[in-house]
């Protein structure tokens, strides 16, 4: 524990000095980088013993110094949902969305919490006005997969019709696509 309260100290006076890893003049971006590695060891050390207890603090730890990272929010996320604490996870996941606003995935973490616990209704407003080319593909998927559940087929195919322009080869898609128009009785 002791551990924990130093590296806590060493890297919370780091990220006051600069936020990001690339403002740190070269001399002390090795010092950085080695806390970096030694907070990303002591998570990885935490999360293969299972102590998702002393895991979380470096997690939070973890996203306050970079909150712009999808990465750090979705980890922090996952071992929320996993210890039965979803509120929480909605929490970061909305902060992230609502702090990244010009980021191509920001509204992807809550879309997907909301999808896995089909609440279907809540993910178009989210996803619907933020796709671009560089959306991650589980964009498209999520919000066309919840239109089809939300019983919104044409909404689907034009999502599923967006997403296969963008990634032609992508099979699975084509078959949601498919299934989608046999929904609205046309042929593929």
């Amino acid at each position: 524990m002791k551990f924990l309260k130093i590296i806590c100290v060493f890297v919370g006076l780091l990220t006051c000095s600069a936020s990001f890893a690339g403002n740190f003049p070269p001399e002390e971006r090795e010092v950085w980088l080695g806390a970096t590695e030694v907070l990303d060891q002591k998570t990885n050390e935490y999360f293969s013993a299972g102590e998702f207890d002393s895991l979380l603090p470096l997690l939070k730890m973890r996203y306050e110094i970079d909150p712009s990272s999808y990465d750090f929010v979705t980890d922090l996320g996952w071992i929320l949902g996993s210890t039965d604490r979803p509120d929480e996870e909605l929490a970061y996941y909305v902060r992230f969305r609502r702090e990244n606003v010009g980021y191509a995935n920001s509204a992807l973490p809550e879309a997907q919490f909301y999808f896995l616990k089909k609440v279907y209704a809540k993910v178009p407003p989210l996803l619907e006005g933020s796709l671009t080319n560089e959306s991650h593909p589980n964009n498209y998927r999520i919000l066309a997969n919840s239109y089809e559940k939300l019983g919104q087929f044409k909404d689907s195919k034009r999502v599923w019709e967006i997403y296969l322009a963008i990634a032609p080869s992508d099979g699975q898609a084509k078959a949601n696509l498919k299934r989608v128009k046999q929904k609205l009785g046309e042929r593929s």
